[in-house]
Order: C-alpha cells, then structure tokens, then sequence
C-alpha cells in the first residue's frame, strides 16, 4: 500500500479507533489536546453556515469521481495554503463526550516546503516546518522545539512522522497524489449524498463508508474542486467520536520566501528531544 495515505487510511482501518480509545484511557492528560495537523491529514459547525437539503435535483452519479477530481486538483498544484478548523471528540471516564479542537494555517509549497501554524482553544501557539531536510516543531511561548533530520519530498515527510514519530497526520493526507485509488481500494461503499452550501460554498456533498467508520467530505463544485469539510465517525467505537475539520481560504498563487519554512531559534530557546515534547504538545499528539 501506498505510504503517505494516512487520514483516510486511518478512516478506513482500525488506527484511529485505537487513537480514540488510548485518548479515553489518558483522561485527564488529554485535557491538553486543543490545538493542532496531519504537517501537512483531513469543520466545526461553527463553519457552517447552511446545509441545503440533501436530496438535490439531478446530483452527480459518482462519488469517487468527485473525489479522485478534487485529488487530481490539489496534486497539480505546485503551492498553495489554507486554514483549518478541527474538532475531535474524547469521550471521558464518566461516559461524557467532550469536543476540542484547533485553529490551524497550512502552507505547501512542493515538492519539498510546508508550514504548518496551530492554535488550540487555550490560545497555545505550535508551529511545524519542513524545509526539504529538517522536520521541526516548536513552542514560540514556552521556548522549547524538537527538530529531526529527514531529507525528501513533503509526503516522505509525513510518511516519517507517522511510521517513525507516531504522529497522526488527518489532513497530510491531502498532499498525496494517490490518495483516490488508496480510498478506492478500501471503501465498502460511497454516493452522492447531494448539493449543499457550506459557508456560501456550493459543495457536492460525498459519504463513503466500510465496516465500523464512515467519512462524509463536501467539494466544492465548478473548476477549483477544493476540499470544504471533512466529518469522520468511528461507529464501532463507545460513543462514537467524531473528528471534523473546516477548510477555508484556498489560495494557490501564494508568495512566500524560503525562509518562512527554515526554524531559526532563539539564543533562550530550548532544544528537547522529539518524543519528550511529542507527549507535552498537541501537535505532535494530535497530528498535523
């Protein structure tokens, strides 16, 4: 299988239930996760504005061609950014459910550069970059990052923190260009649920499912097929938890310096090693 296809792997397979499932056993501990990213993967309602009736007239007949249209689009794109409101589900020891979440800022710029900008409900601040050789993620206000050396492309990238660091990656997924014959091969199901209109947006809104999880994601229609929103629900999980994520502000002609993606720490701050500050962040928990 394809590396670098890690949100809807995870959407498809049994990993994100664990994730679920090893969150619910940390308790307290992961109170902490609200902020961020997959570097790089996979709304709040807070995002929607509206949703027009699910039944629409004459709607396109096959989702996975919306799909593999947006995963075609984004793959030919040699930079773009745009902001993300996540939102994930932890289900307490009492039974309770509880949402956190982040706001988040991504900028790619193939084959080698991305930024990744978080900033959970606490106001705590995360940053991640890559700048063809060296992965880093730090805390501005708490003086502290962690940096491994990894030369390659960006999905080689987000394949090393996934397979090497156990970062989750639910929106990295959107760097890899094969991401739609990875969903393809593993969905039981999928349709065209309908047109909806998400934040103004007109989206073909697309459910795809197999045993246990099923994702929904809205694209939006016309000649830029743009990911609007991703809803995932772990059916065969206690509670089952949900994470969504809000994409919004697409811009393919950004114009950004190399150095936007080098880390230039201060004299202050402090070097860790990346498996400490893994269990004190969200965005190395909770994945980029």
């Amino acid at each position: 299988m394809p590396r670098g296809v890690r949100l809807f792997r995870y959407v498809l397979c049994l990993r994100c239930a664990r994730y679920f499932a090893r969150a619910h056993e940390e308790g307290a501990a992961l109170r902490r996760l609200t902020t961020v990213l997959s570097l790089l993967a996979f709304a709040s309602c807070a995002y929607a504005d509206s949703t027009d009736s699910s039944h629409a007239t004459r709607p396109p007949a096959d989702a996975l061609a919306i799909f593999r249209g947006m995963s075609d689009f984004l793959a030919a794109q040699p930079r773009f950014s745009f902001r993300a409101e996540v939102s994930y589900d932890v289900l307490q020891e009492t039974g309770e459910k509880l949402e956190f979440g982040s706001e988040r800022s991504f900028l790619v710029r193939r084959p080698d550069r991305v930024l990744v900008a978080a900033r959970g409900r606490d106001g705590v601040e995360e940053r991640l970059t890559f700048d063809g050789t060296t992965l880093t993620v730090a805390v501005p206000d708490e003086g502290v990052y962690a940096s491994v050396e990894h030369p390659g492309n960006t999905e080689a990238a987000v394949d090393f923190l996934v397979d090497e660091m156990g970062v989750m990656s639910p929106l990295g997924d959107l760097l890899h260009p094969r991401l739609a014959d990875e969903v393809a091969s593993r969905i039981e199901s999928s349709r065209v649920v309908g047109t909806a209109s998400i934040r103004g947006v007109r989206c073909h809104h697309l459910a795809f499912s197999r045993s246990g999880v099923g994702f929904q994601i809205w694209v939006e229609q016309g000649e830029r097929p743009v990911p609007v929103r991703i809803v995932v629900t772990y059916r065969d999980h206690e509670g089952s938890p949900q994470f969504s994520a809000g994409l919004a502000g697409w811009d393919f002609a950004p114009d950004v310096p190399d150095s936007a993606f080098a880390f230039a720490p201060t004299e202050a701050a402090k070097r860790v090693p990346f498996f400490e500050l893994k269990r004190r962040i969200a965005l190395a928990r909770e994945g980029i």
